[in-house]
């Protein structure tokens, strides 16, 4: 992507104009996502997000949910008075900043169309964590009997407002409800979620094969033929899922002038597969070391 062109988002999740470069958008908040995104790259900040609304009430619209669903409260001269939940905040107690926005069924109404920044912080923000993995190594086990789980915690979180600032420099969308809604499909949000999430797991699979040999190596039982197939099994997983990132990388699809994104198509099949290779190769490790 170039930088004198559209410029790419954070992560893929900074709301830039979908349609046009962006210097000649013409934005409300347009300047505030172009430092934002410049001073993330300078200070090399750890950002996280927030888009989905808590679990209650699906049935209905998220603006008829105003009792849970995050929402403007009060607009002031310093900025919005911010209220209300998001969930799936991974990692949020250990991030710099989080980053709101709005995923899901259409909103209508003004006071739920924001998206914005927020400091980890800012007063009134609260964290409600799930069980903590460092916690349950020390109660359960030790470090040896969980390496990785007790030292990289990062569990999810529910992220509370309880009348949140945000000054007005840290909002990058207000009030705006189609912008709001056309953000998710729009944005490049989807495409750069798949790709990096493809990634990440091809990289988890290279780590989860190598172990497994290694275990094999250990225990003398790489000779078996039936021990050989599983593994073989476990090596094609993790080579479909490089292959999707590879042709997500090289087969883009043009995107806004002469940028290009990841290919969708590739994406949404590693979001198919995923939820199938990641169980099987699961359940081939426990009968293979049961």
């Amino acid at each position: 992507l170039r930088l004198d062109g559209p410029l790419p988002r954070l992560q893929g999740k900074f709301p830039w104009e979908p349609s046009t470069p962006t210097k000649s958008c013409t934005h409300r908040f347009q300047d505030n996502a172009e430092r934002w995104y410049r001073e993330s790259q300078e200070k090399v900040l750890y950002w996280n997000h927030a888009i989905i609304n808590p679990p209650v009430d699906r049935q209905l619209p998220p603006d008829e949910v105003g009792d849970v669903f995050m929402k403007v409260e009060k607009e002031t001269d310093a900025g919005l008075i911010v209220s209300g939940a998001k969930v799936v905040a991974t990692g949020s107690a250990i991030t710099n900043y989080n980053f709101i926005a709005h995923y899901g069924l259409p909103i209508k109404k003004k006071q739920f169309a924001l998206i914005c920044t927020v400091p980890m912080d800012a007063p009134g923000v609260k964290l409600i964590c799930r069980t903590s993995y460092t916690e349950h190594a020390a109660v359960m086990g030790s470090p040896f009997d969980y390496p990785l789980s007790s030292r990289m915690d990062e569990n999810d979180t529910i992220f509370v407002f309880d009348k949140v600032l945000v000054p007005w420099e840290n909002v990058f969308m207000y009030g705006d409800v189609d912008r709001i809604n056309a953000f998710f499909p729009q944005s490049g949000f989807l495409p750069r979620f798949t790709f990096q999430g493809c990634t990440r797991l091809a990289v988890k699979l290279d780590f989860i094969a190598g172990l497994l040999m290694k275990a094999l190596e250990a225990t003398g039982a790489g000779g078996f033929r039936g021990v050989q197939t599983r593994v073989g099994e476990v090596i094609g997983w993790r080579n479909l899922f490089w292959s999707l990132t590879e042709s997500m990388a090289r087969d883009p699809e043009q995107w806004v002038g002469d940028s290009v994104i990841p290919k969708l198509e590739y994406g949404l099949t590693y979001r198919m597969f995923m939820i199938q290779g990641y169980p099987r190769i699961k359940e081939i490790i426990e009968q293979t070391y049961p």
